[in-house]
């Protein structure tokens, strides 16, 4: 590939991610089923055919915000990472609360959360999640699979969201993660 061919590729690809930023930014403002697209290619300074050119429906641009709303990305990164125990449990805390320090994304995941039972692959989204990524964390930290270890694999995520949506004035992220970490690691 040419200098001219890779400056191009630069290009589409920036000019692509400006959409799914503006998109997230009114979808976050306007929720993911009433904000216009029209308001998406103002804020990101777009025509609106252009955005058609990257996303070739409305769902589609949808389906890509969700994707980015969603903590799969932190479980996945921790658990790419090979940790374990206390370990990983600090790092999907500490991800979780570096995500969602962003007012954008805190209020996606709601919109995301809220359009379960609406839009099949939110729905499969978050089968993946709370199935399959929470079991392996579960087996990770706790050395099992069983019933016990996916339910306090869930009650991590469910500490994290009650923070993230709606953080104590008193605790720092860090100090919350710590004691959450402790918590779960009793027996």
């Amino acid at each position: 590939m040419g200098p001219l061919e890779r400056k191009m590729e630069l290009q589409e690809i920036d000019t692509r991610e400006k959409i799914v930023r503006a998109a997230m930014k009114v979808f976050a403002s306007h929720g993911l089923f009433r904000a216009p697209l029209s308001l998406v290619a103002k804020e990101a300074g777009v025509s609106k055919a252009l955005i058609f050119w990257y996303f070739r429906n409305r769902d589609e641009l949808v389906k890509e915000v969700i994707e980015r709303a969603l903590p799969t990305d932190v479980m996945r990164t921790c658990l790419e990472k090979k940790l374990a125990g206390q370990e990983l449990l600090r790092c999907i805390g500490e991800k979780y609360f570096e995500k969602y320090s962003d007012l954008i994304m805190r209020m996606l995941l709601v919109h995301t959360m809220a359009a379960r039972g609406l839009i099949d692959y939110v729905d499969e989204a978050f089968e993946e999640l709370c199935t399959e990524y929470l079991a392996e964390l579960a087996e990770r930290s706790w050395g099992s699979r069983d019933k016990e270890s996916r339910i306090r694999a869930r009650m991590l995520f469910g500490s994290l969201l009650c923070y993230a949506l709606n953080p104590p004035r008193d605790i720092e992220p860090s100090e919350y993660v710590e004691k959450i970490v402790e918590i779960l690691s009793k027996k």
